[in-house]
Order: C-alpha cells, then sequence, then structure tokens
C-alpha cells in the first residue's frame, strides 16, 4: 500500500484546490454573470477557465483521489 507523508498529502490537496477547484468556481461565477447580463463574451470566458482549470488540475485531481481511495498510484509500470 503506497502510502503519502503529510508534506505530500497537503501539498496534493492545496494543488487541487488550486488548479481545479478555484477555476470551476471562478469560471462558474463568470458563466452566471455573463448569462445575466446577456454578455456572451464572458460566458464564453468562463467556459474557457473552466476548461484550463480541467486541463492543468485534472491528472493532478484524478491521480490524488486515486490515491486517498484505492491507496495505489496511478503509475503503469508493473
Amino acid at each position: 500500500m503506497l502510502m503519502l507523508s503529510d508534506v505530500v498529502f497537503y501539498n496534493a490537496l492545496l494543488d487541487s484546490v488550486f488548479s481545479f477547484f478555484l477555476p470551476f468556481i471562478l469560471g462558474l461565477f463568470f458563466m452566471f454573470q455573463g448569462r445575466k447580463t446577456k454578455t456572451t463574451l464572458l460566458f464564453y470566458y468562463g467556459l474557457a477557465i473552466i476548461g484550463i482549470g480541467i486541463t492543468l488540475g485534472g491528472p493532478t485531481f484524478i491521480d490524488f483521489t486515486t490515491i486517498l481511495i484505492t491507496g495505489n498510484n496511478m503509475d503503469g509500470q508493473l
């Protein structure tokens, strides 16, 4: 079983918050404001922020949650 040290755990948690959840919430906010004011460019800006957050934080977030749930890393080595 793969164990995480405290430093790695907090680092991965902070990284997943800043690179995955924060852009998702910020993108939803801009999409909501774009719908509310009927500004399509602001709506598309919110979609772009969500896409960037998924692109940058996706692998880190998925690997971190896989380690937490299963205890194994997503390493492809046998």
